[in-house]
């Protein structure tokens, strides 16, 4: 990177790409997503160590004007402002990470509907 800037202050690929990179990895889940997609190939060990790897590469670079990936980041921004992506994204990552969290997440959301019901029906009744 300091090769890049040095050389190529106006060709800032590499740059640009570790900027890229930072601003999607923010903690160690959105690493094990890169991993598993085969997008990011992690032979740190682990991937809080990912995470601290790509938030000190930028640390003291400043970026350029006009990043290479820019409309990227333009999609990403337009995409995380519509709100309901951000729910189901919230629910897929805490709610349905795994197979068990999934059936416990739905069975409780039955027990919670059914108790409603029966609360329903309790007052009626009266």
């Amino acid at each position: 990177m300091a090769w890049e800037q040095r050389y190529y202050p106006h060709e800032t690929l590499i740059c640009d790409y570790v900027f890229l990179m930072e601003y999607l990895i923010k903690s160690t889940e959105d690493v094990d997503l890169l991993v598993r997609k085969r997008i990011l190939i992690n032979q740190l060990g682990s991937h809080k160590a990912v995470v601290t790897l790509f938030n000190k590469l930028c640390k003291h670079v400043t970026p350029m004007e006009k990043n290479h990936y820019s409309d990227i980041f333009r999609k990403l921004n337009a995409y995380n402002a519509v709100r309901h992506h951000s729910w189901i994204a919230i629910l897929k990552l805490q709610y349905f990470s795994t197979l068990w969290r999934g059936v416990a997440t739905v069975a409780a959301v039955v027990l919670l509907v059914l108790t409603l019901i029966q609360t329903i029906c309790a007052v009626i009744s009266l």
